[in-house]
């Protein structure tokens, strides 16, 4: 009998060249993936860490509950909000006539402090009354507040010397009702959002100065405006320990089976 051909012929043939090539494909699509990941990797090498990190930092603290509308100083790089809000901080302290021995702005680890010394700045000596004449620094520095929408303690500091009665029995409370003035003041006359502020009375637990002199009871008798760099953060309560375990008690042997 005559055997048709093709079955190992041409067709076949044509089918196994196919099914050759097939590998193409995957090459094609091997090196694809390949390109995209040293692509990638090479952008990820261009991000300055530093500048990202702090960037990121500010980005957290503007969007835990504080940043809602307007505009903010997250405009250019990370590493100028903190320079920028400095500067117009010191300029409104300035325009106002404060900045000098009575008023300072500086950076540290907690954010921005704008320091006011309390002694005829902003109150007379054992009052927690703003001083009209002080109530025009208060104005100029409400604005970059309001703008940066991050925030800020207001903390009451004195010196070590006792009050001598009246409406503060002591440093706590005269502390504790400055910063609340302060904050009150911040809130009903200039407009800054009551859930950006919060209020702290240190008393004379934290001089800048040690208080053995006049000089340096003046520089301890404050009052700090911080714009924080981040939320405030409540101190954790201690861990309560557990009360302790009575030993346990082994059981009792068993007893030895009687006689008659």
């Amino acid at each position: 009998m005559k055997k048709r051909g093709g079955g190992h012929g041409g067709g076949g043939g044509g089918h196994d060249g196919a099914g050759g090539m097939r590998w193409l494909l995957t090459y094609a699509d091997l090196i694809t993936l390949l390109l995209i990941l040293f692509i990638m990797l090479y952008s990820m090498s261009m991000i300055d860490a530093a500048k990202f990190k702090q960037l990121a930092q500010y980005l957290r603290a503007a969007f835990g509950g504080v940043l809602q509308q307007g505009p903010t100083f997250l405009q250019g790089n990370g590493d100028k909000i903190i320079p920028d809000l400095v500067e117009r901080l010191s300029a409104a302290v300035q325009g106002a006539g404060g900045e000098g021995e009575g008023a300072q702005v500086f950076a540290n680890e907690r954010g921005i402090v704008v320091r006011l010394l309390t002694d005829n700045v902003l109150f007379d000596r054992g009052s927690a009354d703003v001083k009209p004449q002080m109530k025009s620094m208060l104005d100029a520095v409400a604005g970059p507040i309001r703008e940066a929408r991050l925030p800020v303690l207001v903390e009451g500091h004195t010196d070590d010397l006792p009050t001598h009665g009246g409406r503060y029995p002591s440093n706590w409370e005269l502390s504790t009702a400055r910063a609340t003035a302060v904050v009150r003041y911040l809130i009903e006359t200039d407009k800054v959002p009551a859930t950006l502020l919060s209020a702290a009375g240190y008393a004379e637990h934290h001089p800048v100065m040690p208080n053995t002199s006049d000089a340096g009871r003046a520089r301890n008798r404050r009052i700090d405006v911080i714009i924080l760099a981040g939320p405030a953060k409540a101190v954790a309560p201690a861990p309560i320990p557990a009360p302790p375990q009575a030993p346990a008690v082994p059981p009792a042997p068993a007893a030895a089976p009687g006689g008659s």
